[in-house]
């Protein structure tokens, strides 16, 4: 039997097809959970953190967005060396599977929104309102994820071979028809969809190294052959292009290595290589979002990535779940104030510097947040120049 592959929309019912269907047919399963805790076990981090890197988020992600690379393509080799010929697979990141590989049924569960919006209200037992806030947030979520990897809206039922509403469907009628079409000869194993699994292990593998090493670019792999893209221009480029090439012969498995350049290649942004590393651990933490997203963009181009939340409470549940080196926090803040995140974080978590920058203090303010352990006190509007100087001062007292 061949791989099923199931994508569907929120609240219809697909846990109820998935277990019938694999009681039907004793296929095992693996869904997004599943993968996300392989994923987090082989990279020796918590799966929740994982999954912060891996969602969309507003603004900016900063270190998020370097990480972000680092771990989907350490997802992509994971679901590889999952992948087998009798398997169901449930969830957002079927659409990782390349639809080179020809034994896999790609089916979509999907459903009417009011029938969706019932079915969360009594499945959660929440309001209708509250219902249809639901949906709608996990539809964006699907959406910005889908048209990230695929260009293309989840909806689409080109993306699909079968496509069926669980609003007009009954359970068992819709593992019939995903049983109708996966015994089809069209999707039977061949030695080229069997190839096509193993270029994608291999292509997820190079992806993960170069990804480890702060790179970034499209890898295409057949039969040992790996093609690399670089989508924007390089300064040093044969540099680059021996770095890239190094870093991909020492794969296993790998037999050549091509280097191109892309469409855009000639366009005026440049190819940065990211240090991950380096680069992680900073977090921002100011209510002023049109602020703390330009200064996350600034220091970017200086090769500093961070992270960006917006108020304190928010500032305090990161630090618990993944500490950073440096935060840069603001005082005025609503709910939980700077000064009290300074409190909980020294206390909790004494080796992280704090920079205290803020549009809003006073002498006695410095005086109590150096007291209270802030690594420095500045005033709004910064100069770039000396916040970058300070952050790696942080840093290297912080790794001290």
């Amino acid at each position: 039997m061949s791989i099923i592959s199931i994508f569907h929309g929120s609240f219809c019912r697909h846990k109820e097809v998935v277990r019938a269907l694999s009681l039907k047919t004793g296929l095992p399963v693996t869904d997004d959970h599943v993968l996300l805790d392989m994923t987090a076990q082989r990279l020796g981090c918590r799966t929740s953190a994982l999954i912060r890197t891996l969602m969309p988020m507003d603004g900016p992600r900063g270190f998020l967005a370097l990480e972000r690379k680092r771990n989907l393509a350490a997802v992509k080799t994971v679901l590889a060396d999952s992948l087998r010929e009798d398997m169901i697979f449930s969830g957002s990141f079927v659409h990782l599977i390349p639809r080179s590989i020809s034994h896999a049924l790609h089916v979509l569960l999907i459903a009417e929104f009011s029938f969706r919006v019932r079915n969360a209200a009594t499945e959660l037992n929440i309001p209708a309102d509250t219902a249809k806030e639901q949906v709608l947030s996990e539809d964006a979520v699907a959406t910005a994820w889908t048209e990230e990897v695929l260009q293309r809206e989840p909806w689409d039922h080109d993306l699909y071979d079968l496509v069926i509403p669980m609003d007009r469907k009954k359970v068992e009628d819709a593992v019939k028809s995903i049983l109708s079409q996966v015994t089809k000869d069209i999707l039977r194993p061949t030695p080229d969809s069997r190839k096509a699994v193993e270029d994608f292990r291999l292509a997820a593998q190079v992806e993960q190294a170069l990804a480890e090493e702060g790179h970034a670019v499209l890898v295409e792999a057949d039969a040992g052959l790996v093609v690399l893209t670089i989508v924007r221009s390089v300064i040093m480029l044969a540099k680059m292009e021996a770095e890239l090439r190094d870093i991909v012969a020492a794969v296993p498995g790998v037999r050549e290595v091509h280097v191109q350049h892309g469409p855009d290649f000639y366009q005026k942004s440049m190819y940065r290589k990211h240090e991950p590393e380096a680069s992680r651990k900073l977090l921002l933490v100011d209510d002023e979002r049109e602020f703390v997203h330009t200064l996350s963009e600034r220091l970017l181009m200086r090769e500093i990535g961070s992270a960006v939340v917006y108020d304190g409470e928010q500032a305090l549940a990161f630090v618990e779940e993944d500490e950073p080196d440096v935060m840069v926090l603001d005082l005025k803040m609503p709910g939980i104030d700077g000064l009290e995140v300074l409190r909980r974080v020294k206390a909790r978590h004494p080796h992280v510097r704090v920079i205290i920058l803020t549009g809003h203090g006073s002498k006695d303010d410095e005086r109590r947040c150096l007291e209270r352990g802030a690594f420095a006190y500045l005033q709004k509007p910064v100069d770039i120049d000396v916040l970058t100087q300070l952050l790696q001062q942080a840093r290297k007292d912080a790794s001290e």
